[in-house]
C-alpha cells in the first residue's frame, strides 16, 4: 500500500474534440482544494421476504463522478477554465508576444466537454464527458484572486499521460478593479470602486439526457446560463440604495491585471443590482454588501464576456 499527502495529487484538464473522447491533457490546474467523490445510484428491492429487515438486494442504476476544485487564478490556465465555462475556443488577436483571446458565450444548449484526470502516486485516472456546472471568480483583501468550480463526469478511466507544467504566477487579489457605471459606453472611464471583496458566479442549469438502458452518466443539457455576484464596499453615501430601489441598470467590468501586462477583464453591458445588505454595529466600520445579476443586452446582443491578455499563442 502506498500512502500520500495531497500536495503529490495533480490535476490535468484536456478540452475534449468530441463528447466523452478524453484525450492528453492541456493544461495542468495547481489547486487548492479538492473533493472527488465517485458516486452510484442503487436500487433496493424492499420486497417482502416474510422478514422484517427493510431490502433484500439491490443493483447498480447509475455511475458518475462528481468533485470541486479550488485553486488561485493563473494568466494562463484560467483561459483552459473560461473555454469550458463560455462553451467554445476564443477569438484569438495579437502578434506576440502578448495574444488578446476574448471569449463569448455560445448560445446554446449542449456545451463544451474535458476530460479531467486526476493523478495520484498510485495510479492516474481520466473521467471523460466532465462539465462544469458552474464557476466562482472570487477576491479578499490581502488573498489570491481564486476559483472554484463544481464539475460532473463520466466514471474513471486508467491512463498514462506524459503531461508538461507551465510555470505561471497568480493573479492578486489588489490586481482585481471593479467599474460600474449608468451607460455601457465606457464604464472604465468611471472609478473603480474600493472593494474589500469580490464575487463573480457563473452558473448553467443543468439537466442530464441518459436512456434507460445506460447506466454511464449521458450529456448534459443547459437550459439557462445565470449570471450573479456579490461585492462589499464601506457605506459612504446613499447611491447604492437608489440604485437597488429604482431599478437601475448598470455596466459592470471587472479588471485583473499583473505588473507582466496579464490582464483578464470580464465586462457585462446590463446588470442590474438585485440587493443590498448593510452591516451596521456599534464599533465598526459601516459596510454594504451589493448582489448584482447579469441580464441580457439586446442592443450589444450579448450578457457577459471576457478578454485575456497573456504570452499564449492559442488556446485550440
Amino acid at each position: 500500500m502506498t500512502k500520500f499527502s495531497g500536495k503529490t495529487i495533480n490535476v490535468w484538464i484536456v478540452i475534449e474534440a468530441s463528447p466523452g473522447a478524453g484525450g492528453v491533457p492541456d493544461t495542468w490546474f495547481k489547486w487548492n482544494e479538492l473533493s472527488l467523490q465517485n458516486k452510484v445510484t442503487h436500487v433496493m428491492d424492499e420486497s417482502s421476504l416474510w422478514n422484517i429487515v427493510d431490502v433484500a438486494d439491490t443493483e447498480i442504476s447509475s455511475e458518475y463522478a462528481e468533485w470541486g476544485l479550488w485553486g488561485n487564478v493563473a494568466p494562463i490556465s484560467i483561459g483552459w477554465l473560461l473555454y469550458l465555462i463560455f462553451w467554445q475556443a476564443p477569438v484569438t488577436t495579437g502578434a506576440g508576444p502578448i495574444y488578446d483571446h476574448t471569449f463569448e458565450l455560445l448560445n446554446a444548449n449542449t456545451q463544451q466537454t474535458a476530460g479531467i484526470t486526476i493523478e495520484r502516486p498510485t495510479d492516474e485516472l481520466q473521467h471523460t464527458l466532465s462539465y462544469v456546472e458552474n464557476m466562482t471568480i472570487s477576491a479578499e483583501i490581502d488573498g489570491y484572486v481564486t476559483v472554484s468550480m463544481n464539475v460532473k463526469g463520466k466514471k474513471w478511466t486508467v491512463v498514462t499521460h506524459t503531461a508538461s507544467f507551465t510555470d505561471e504566477k497568480a493573479f492578486v487579489a489588489n490586481m482585481l478593479k471593479l467599474y460600474v457605471a449608468d451607460e455601457w459606453d465606457n464604464p472604465l472611464l468611471d472609478p473603480n470602486i474600493c472593494l474589500k471583496s469580490f464575487e463573480l458566479v457563473l452558473t448553467r442549469d443543468q439537466e442530464e439526457d441518459r436512456c434507460m438502458s445506460d447506466i454511464a452518466m449521458g450529456e448534459q443539457i443547459t437550459n439557462k446560463f445565470i449570471i450573479t455576484g456579490s461585492f462589499e464596499v464601506t457605506m459612504e453615501d446613499s447611491d447604492d440604495m437608489d440604485d437597488y430601489c429604482n431599478n437601475q441598470y448598470k455596466a459592470i467590468s471587472i479588471v485583473i491585471e499583473n505588473a507582466d501586462s496579464d490582464i483578464l477583464t470580464f465586462t457585462m453591458p446590463k446588470a442590474v443590482y438585485v440587493n443590498r445588505t448593510p452591516a451596521m454595529s456599534l464599533d465598526a466600520i459601516t459596510k454594504q454588501t451589493i448582489e448584482f445579476k447579469g441580464l441580457y443586452s439586446t442592443s450589444e446582443s450579448k450578457a457577459i464576456n471576457a478578454v485575456l491578455e497573456n504570452t499564449l499563442a492559442s488556446y485550440v
